[in-house]
């Protein structure tokens, strides 16, 4: 964003005194002094008049044939001086039968330019003023750019940028800072998504620009991030009788089955201090991480169930594979397992998603054996809730409104709006320009637009 402003207005003013000499010329190269202390300007030759020599009376309403005019009275700076001569400036004419003289201003305005480029000449009784216009600076008939930026007057932030245009100036906010120009603040660039971080990783706002830091079971820099496979660099501390498992930014450790602990120190397990280890019938043996029981004469079995034909420990389980088999006495019972349906000998998957649902503002995932819920774009779970509920983009930062518009939460979303006086799709807002249209302000006054408004100034 960048604001636009103009210096002050600068006006040269000329008028043309009346003379009271007659038949000189003055020459094109003499000059008039300029009200306003510009210095001398140049004019046209004038041929000036001196009073009759035919006795006639000046200020009597009557011209003699040596009176250029005579409007009746004596006085001067209404276009026909106090001795009866035209002034400068003005044209008189004599309509007859007696009439004084009608005397009017001559509009120096109309015709060739008489003032300089990027200024504007206004008629003044008996004259004229040449005036620059907004952001230039000389004397009405030279105009030139006036560099804000350079001689200090722009009104840009200390750390804006300043930008001399013609007739103007530009201020506008650096890479990583937010504001008008005249006001620039950091931006704080880990506000919302924008921030180029990866997904699995912080980021860390600095001034004027922020940095991305990987998390702890990541690696990268920070834009891309990595899971660390802890199992397989050997950067874990599982006991050498423990599993490594490998998990999204972290790794866990387990201990083999026969071994006890917490997977970082394990220890063996003596199974058969425990009745139960073995079948009834059976001898059981401790090994390091395991046991051995053997069932005697007479049993089949592994020794750790000594029973009679068990069919659930073929090695072909005549059950599905998604199902449980339970041995029984002389014969089996299949079941499937969670998640799943059926007679056991054939096992479906149930569609969570059909028969339970997520709730209205989340969709739902059949998985083999379960499903998953989450939450639809606008929507999120409230602490210690089940259930998705609408997420305030305005009120929490979210949303990607223009600064000069209105956020409006709904459901599931939110609305951009431009202020009044600014048009566009409400994530970008441009100022409208009320001074473009006509009549904006009433006759005799200059319209200036403004951010999201205008002003009239009489002229």
């Amino acid at each position: 964003m960048f604001l636009r402003a103009h210096l002050r207005t600068t006006v040269l003013l000329v008028t043309f005194p009346s003379v009271a000499c007659r038949g000189e010329l003055i020459s094109g190269d003499e000059t008039l002094e300029v009200v306003g202390g510009f210095g001398p300007v140049p004019i046209q030759d004038v041929v000036l008049h001196s009073p009759g020599e035919t006795g006639s009376l000046c200020g009597d309403g009557l011209v003699g044939s040596e009176e250029p005019c005579d409007d009746g009275d004596e006085l001067g700076g209404d276009g026909c001086s106090s001795d009866c001569y035209v002034e400068h400036g003005y044209v008189c004419f004599t309509p007859g039968d007696g009439a004084p003289s009608v005397c009017s201003d001559v509009n120096e305005c109309e015709g060739e330019p008489i003032c300089g480029t990027n200024a504007a000449c206004v008629n003044m009784p008996g004259g004229f003023a040449c005036v620059c216009e907004p952001g230039y600076a000389g004397d009405g008939l030279t105009c030139v750019d006036a560099d804000e930026c350079a001689s200090g007057l722009a009104n840009c932030a200390e750390n804006a940028v300043c930008e001399n245009v013609d007739g103007s100036f530009e201020c506008s906010c650096p890479e990583g800072y937010v504001g008008d120009g005249t006001e620039c603040i950091d931006a704080n660039e880990c506000d919302g998504q924008a921030h180029g971080c990866s997904a699995q990783a912080f980021c860390v706002d600095e001034e004027g620009s922020s940095s991305c830091v990987c998390w702890g079971g990541y690696a990268g820099d920070g834009t891309v991030c990595v899971d660390v496979d802890e199992c397989a660099s050997g950067e874990n501390i599982c006991d050498g009788n423990a599993s490594c498992t490998n998990t999204v930014g972290h790794y866990s450790c387990a201990c083999e089955p026969g071994w006890q602990g917490d997977g970082v120190a394990c220890s063996d397990i003596d199974e058969c201090a425990f009745s139960e280890t073995c079948g009834d019938n059976a001898t059981c043996e401790n090994t390091p991480g395991s046991y051995v029981c053997t069932c005697p004469e007479g049993y089949n079995g592994d020794g750790a169930s000594c029973f009679d034909a068990d069919e659930c420990a073929d090695d072909v389980s005549p059950c599905d594979p998604l199902a449980i088999c339970f041995n029984q006495q002389g014969t089996f019972m299949c079941a499937c397992a969670p998640g799943y349906s059926g007679s056991g000998f054939e096992c479906n998957d149930v569609n969570e998603c059909e028969r339970d649902g997520c709730g209205e503002y989340a969709s739902c995932t059949n998985q083999g054996g379960s499903f998953e819920c989450t939450c639809l774009p606008g929507f999120a779970r409230a602490d210690g809730s089940p259930d998705c509920v609408n997420v305030d983009e305005c009120d929490l930062g979210m949303a990607n409104c223009s600064h000069d518009a209105e956020c409006v939460d709904t459901v599931g979303g939110f609305m951009c709006a431009c202020f009044q006086g600014f048009t566009g799709n409400g994530l970008q807002c441009s100022d409208v320009d009320e001074c473009s249209e006509p009549n904006a302000c009433p006759d005799h006054f200059q319209c200036e637009n403004t951010a999201g408004d205008f002003e009239c100034d009489p002229i």
